[in-house]
């Protein structure tokens, strides 16, 4: 990210390394910017609380999260995809977090003491042989899989990790489907 920004010349860009919520600012900000990030904290609310105490009279808040506490739309049904929404909502909620993160930013910013927040659900959805999304689906996995197989949700031939993406490629394209993405909500709020 620094190297990112001194190639633009963008010289008044600084980064911290720190848990959010024992980050210590020297000057308050103009706007505290978040994605898919409160979706892994235990309190968003107070998190967001904590942050907002260094933005400056007028600055903006604004946070995309993911939201998959419920199925996925397909159209008509991938059980795959099902099943690894499932496992993802299972880990998340085995690991106290939230996976509705994304509708619930109106209640996290007003925890925050913010004012309700404007809001959008935005989702992409694929189909097709060429589509990314297996391949980000299997990457999502394998990234889970020693909490998933931990958790005692899935074993190792259930996932079948290895061959996940071609597995729900071969089913999105027998089954001519549609299916949902990551459905992310953005809440933005001054």
């Amino acid at each position: 990210a620094q190297a990112r920004t001194a190639a633009q010349g963008l010289a008044n860009v600084t980064f911290l390394t720190s848990p959010l919520e024992s980050l210590v600012l020297d000057t308050p900000v103009d706007a505290i910017v978040g994605r898919k990030i409160l979706i892994h904290l235990r309190q968003p609310g107070l998190v967001l609380q904590h942050l907002v105490a260094y933005l400056r009279p007028g600055g903006v808040v604004a946070f995309v999260e993911n939201d998959f506490a419920d199925d996925p739309i397909t159209a008509p049904p991938v059980p795959l995809l099902t099943e690894y929404i499932r496992w993802c909502r299972e880990v998340t909620l085995r690991s106290g977090l939230n996976p509705a993160a994304g509708r619930n930013l109106h209640h996290t910013f007003l925890a925050a003491g913010l004012h309700a927040p404007e809001q959008r659900l935005e989702c992409r959805f694929f189909s097709g042989r060429d589509s990314p999304e297996y391949e980000l689906a299997a990457a999502v996995l394998r990234g889970l899989l020693p909490r998933l197989l931990a958790m005692g949700i899935a074993s190792e031939a259930e996932v079948g990790i290895e061959t996940f993406a071609d597995r729900l490629r071969a089913q999105v394209l027998g089954l001519g489907a549609v299916c949902s993405a990551d459905r992310l909500v953005s809440a933005w709020a001054s």
